[in-house]
């Protein structure tokens, strides 16, 4: 009777380590589920950071080709206020001939 109790034990004991083994192997195997979604967690952030920057990229991008845009119409704009300055001065020196002549010609009248 000694050695079958002694024999329960033992097999009690070794029940208790296989359990023991069999928890250790499903908290290993939630640890690395958890790793491994961590890991996925961090690629995807890895991922919509990548397309930030690229957006950003592309947004500066976007801000640097329409202020040159808008310098290149400013110049347009100076340049054809600069035009009609010049046409404006070229007109008033046809009207100040034209009168210098009218004078002469009603000058030799008289």
């Amino acid at each position: 009777m000694r050695l079958e109790a002694a024999a329960a034990l033992v097999t009690a004991k070794d029940e208790k380590a296989v359990a023991e083994h069999v928890r250790l192997e499903a908290a290993a195997a939630l640890v690395t589920a958890e790793d491994e979604k961590a890991v996925a967690e961090h690629v995807r952030l890895e991922a919509a950071a990548a397309l930030v920057t690229a957006e950003d990229e592309k947004a500066v991008a976007e801000h640097v080709r329409l202020e040159a845009e808008v310098q290149r119409v400013k110049a347009e704009g100076e340049k054809a206020v600069a035009e009609r300055v010049r046409l404006e001065a070229e007109v008033q020196l046809v009207k100040a001939e034209g009168e210098k002549s009218g004078r002469r010609t009603g000058a030799s009248r008289g």
